[in-house]
C-alpha cells in the first residue's frame, strides 16, 4: 500500500512538473502611451496582475532614465504619466521583486526627439494631402500615398477608439506592418525623388534611420537581458503599438536560440 501511494505521488509530481513550460513565456503588449476612452493605467495594470510577470520591459523607466526636469514635472503633476509608467509603478510596489527593464535606445534629449517625430508626422501628412489633391501629381505617386495613408488612418482610429485587446489583434499588427513597409520602400523613394517632397527629404530620412535603429536596439536589449536571466515566469514587453510588429518580427526567429516563446497576452492570464 505504501509503495502504491509513493508511486502515485511520484507520478503526480512528475506529470505536474512536465506540464510546466520549459521555455520563457513572453508577450508583447502594444499600447497607446497616453491612453484613450477605453484604455488607462488601471486597465493595463489589471492585465499585469492577471499575468503576474517576473520581468517587465518598458521603453523607458521614468524614475531612473527620464531627465530630472521631466521627473520633477511628473511628481508635481505638471506632466502626465504614461499608462505604462502608472501601471508598472503600481505593479512593482505590490511585487517588489519584479525586474523592471528599460529597453529603448538612449537619447541625449528624448523630449527633443519626440518633438522631431511629431514634426515629421505633421509635415508628411500635410505634404501627402497637398500632393494627393494636386491635379498635376502622377497617378503612381497618388497610389503610393494611398497605400500608406489607408493603414495609417486605420491604425490612428484604432489607437483612439479601441481597448488593449483590440489593439493587439493580428489584423491591426499586420496593417501597421504594411504601413511601415510602404514607408520604408515606396514612399521614402517617392520622397527622395519627387520634387514636391524636397523640403522634407532630410527629416524623412533621419526619422526612418533613427526609427529603424530604435527597434533593433530594443530587440537587442531584450535578448541580452533574457540571455542573462533564467526564468519560466511570464515576461511582459510594453511598447507603443507601432513598435509591436517590429519586435515580433525581430524576436520570433530567436525563440529557439534563447529558449522562449511569444504569446498573445490573454493566453498568459492566470486562473482567477
Amino acid at each position: 500500500m505504501r509503495l502504491f501511494m509513493f508511486l502515485s505521488t511520484f507520478f503526480f509530481f512528475s506529470v505536474s512538473y512536465t506540464q510546466q513550460p520549459s521555455h520563457s513565456q513572453i508577450t508583447i503588449i502594444g499600447t497607446t502611451h497616453n491612453g484613450n476612452n477605453y484604455i488607462n493605467g488601471d486597465s493595463l495594470l489589471n492585465i499585469l496582475y492577471k499575468i503576474n510577470p517576473a520581468i517587465i520591459f518598458d521603453e523607458i523607466i521614468f524614475s531612473v532614465e527620464a531627465p530630472l526636469y521631466v521627473r520633477l514635472a511628473k511628481s508635481l503633476g505638471l506632466k502626465k504619466n504614461t499608462i505604462e509608467d502608472y501601471a508598472t509603478k503600481k505593479y512593482v510596489k505590490k511585487y517588489p521583486n519584479t525586474l523592471l527593464v528599460g529597453m529603448d535606445m538612449k537619447f541625449e534629449n528624448r523630449n527633443k526627439y519626440a518633438k522631431e517625430v511629431q514634426r515629421f508626422n505633421e509635415n508628411l501628412k500635410s505634404k501627402n494631402n497637398l500632393i494627393f489633391a494636386s491635379s498635376t501629381t502622377p497617378d503612381s505617386i497618388k497610389q503610393i500615398i494611398l497605400q500608406y495613408i489607408t493603414p495609417k488612418n486605420y491604425s490612428i482610429r484604432a489607437l483612439n477608439n479601441s481597448d488593449l485587446y483590440t489593439l493587439n489583434q493580428l489584423s491591426l499588427t499586420d496593417s501597421i506592418r504594411l504601413m511601415y513597409k510602404i514607408l520604408n520602400t515606396r514612399l521614402i523613394s517617392a520622397i527622395n525623388n519627387y520634387p514636391q517632397y524636397s523640403d522634407i527629404v532630410e527629416m524623412s530620412n533621419e526619422y526612418l534611420a533613427t526609427w529603424n535603429k530604435r527597434n533593433n536596439v530594443m530587440a537587442k536589449n531584450i535578448l541580452n537581458q533574457i540571455q542573462t536571466v533564467s526564468t519560466i515566469s511570464p515576461v511582459v514587453i510594453l511598447c507603443g503599438l507601432y513598435h509591436k510588429f517590429y519586435l515580433e518580427d525581430l524576436l520570433k526567429p530567436q525563440q529557439d536560440k534563447y529558449n522562449f516563446k511569444l504569446y498573445n497576452y490573454w493566453e498568459l492570464f492566470k486562473e482567477q
